[in-house]
């Protein structure tokens, strides 16, 4: 939604129904550990939303709400395999310790879907669009869009370049 400088609401842009990360049933917490991704991002007069909703995709709009485009790319989908998973919950365990794994395995209910979302982040800068993948084989892939959605180069980058990246400050 748009605001104007007295806070109030002047346009509806966007709207998405992505699943929440953490839910609570029956007296659980039910994680959903990989999740879609939804992000907006202002860059010089123009908003760019992405989500993995349905896909690789993104709407950018003017500064005044105005759609002026959407991107939409076919990438195949990644599945999560039963290795990736043990593997992720095994970096819990140990990352808790075996007392503090029990309580939290009793109270917590991890749960994964079947492929990976398009993208896990996304950051707008030089009239370019830099999406990050999932990290597969200690690397994350990473794909160049041009701001009308052409894609401009794509591969790999080694995990310790990314792994303490703030997407939105870039530090």
């Amino acid at each position: 939604s748009l605001y104007n400088s007295n806070l109030e609401k002047e346009k509806d842009i966007f709207s998405t129904t992505i699943p929440v990360f953490v839910d609570y049933r029956g007296g659980k917490k039910i994680i959903n550990w990989i999740h879609d991704c939804v992000d907006v991002f202002v860059y010089q007069d123009k908003i760019c939303i992405g989500t993995t909703e349905k896909g690789f995709d993104f709407s950018i709009f003017s500064c005044n709400g105005n759609k002026i485009r959407d991107i939409h790319l076919n990438e195949e989908k990644r599945k999560i395999t039963a290795d990736e998973k043990n593997s992720i919950l095994e970096q819990l365990k140990r990352k808790k310790g075996p007392e503090q794994w029990k309580i939290y395995s009793s109270t917590n209910e991890i749960k994964f879907r079947d492929y990976y979302p398009a993208y896990q982040a996304f950051c707008v800068n030089d009239d370019r669009i830099y999406v990050f993948g999932f990290l597969q084989d200690y690397k994350y892939n990473v794909r160049i869009l041009d701001l009308n959605g052409k894609l401009l180069k794509k591969g790999f980058i080694p995990a310790m370049v990314l792994n303490n990246v703030n997407f939105k400050t870039g530090f």
